[in-house]
């Protein structure tokens, strides 16, 4: 009985652990290479645009970084047995490193935008410490949390195994990349000024390469490795909790493609219309919003299915 407490406890501190990081991984991805591109192109309601985009921030990316670490503090004290010395400190360093540039470097510049936008040198600087001190080291975070994830599952098959974390990992990632277009940047399109307008889609529609890259092809390339995993996936996972998240996120990809993109979006890339970004705003939660939330809980229902694999 104690074992099998223990095993829970265990299995509950790596799922939010994985669950965080990989969402903190595709926050600061998208955070990055999307939403500061667009940052730069905003002259007018600078204040309140940028003290939203402050504020959004902190619920959406700081308390999750900060949960991070204490995650991990918590992997490292009932995990310590099933993975080595070396990946949970050499994990918990990057981490720290990334999260700590947040809340010395990054968020002071954030602060400083609401009263004079994102300058020349704001923007060298932010860059700077973003790619190098938060993004990169965010990335060698996740590469060691998904080779903790693999060793966790290493007594399952092997085919299965690597479709299932391409599935978590993916889904998880696009957790933080929905956030920061739904939740951060689409309340912030109301306060953009129509003059600034197409400037804004100008620095979207130039950055459609890390765009695709960094957000479309994440959030709906499960759709295609769902199909296999219908069939090989690890012991415990059923069927019907695979066909939860591929109808959920079939559902997203369908009424994007039929609605949100004809209908607001492509219509919005060539002038401002207020009646649209509200009805994005409106909509987007209800139609796009719960079915995400559905799939992303299935997936972490998934991986607490799986049967507990050996442990060294």
């Amino acid at each position: 009985m104690k074992n099998q407490e223990s095993s829970k406890t265990q299995r509950w501190m790596l799922v939010i652990y994985f669950v965080l990081s990989f969402y903190y991984f595709g926050v600061v991805m998208m955070t990055y290479f999307v939403s500061y591109p667009q940052l730069q192109k905003i002259s007018k309601n600078i204040f309140d645009y940028m003290q939203l985009f402050n504020d959004k921030m902190l619920l959406f990316c700081y308390i999750p970084a900060a949960l991070m670490i204490v995650s991990l503090a918590l992997v490292i004290n009932f995990c310590s047995k099933m993975f080595s010395r070396v990946l949970l400190w050499s994990s918990f360093g990057f981490a720290l490193l990334s999260v700590l540039t947040t809340f010395i470097a990054i968020i002071p510049i954030h602060n400083q935008l609401p009263s004079s936008g994102l300058t020349a040198e704001l923007i060298s600087r932010l860059l700077m410490y973003a790619i190098y001190l938060q993004v990169i080291p965010a990335a060698i975070q996740v590469i060691i949390a998904i080779l903790m994830l693999n060793k966790y599952l290493n007594d399952t098959g092997a085919f299965g195994r690597v479709l299932f974390i391409a599935v978590f990992f993916l889904t998880l990632y696009s957790w933080g990349t929905l956030y920061i277009e739904s939740l951060v940047g689409y309340p912030m399109w109301r306060l953009i000024d129509p003059s600034d307008w197409l400037s804004t889609r100008e620095a979207v529609g130039l950055n459609i390469p890390a765009f695709i890259w960094i957000f479309l092809i994440p959030v709906y390339l499960p759709l295609l490795l769902l199909i296999p995993m219908y069939w090989k996936r690890p012991d415990g996972i059923s069927k019907y909790s695979v066909l939860i998240v591929f109808i959920s996120l079939l559902w997203v990809f369908v009424i994007t493609a039929v609605y949100f993109v004809p209908d607001i979006q492509l219509k919005l890339t060539v002038g401002y219309s207020k009646a649209l970004i509200e009805d994005l705003n409106k909509y987007d939660f209800p139609l796009r919003g719960i079915p995400d939330l559905i799939y992303m809980f299935a997936v972490c229902y998934m991986f607490l299915t799986i049967r507990k694999p050996k442990t060294s």
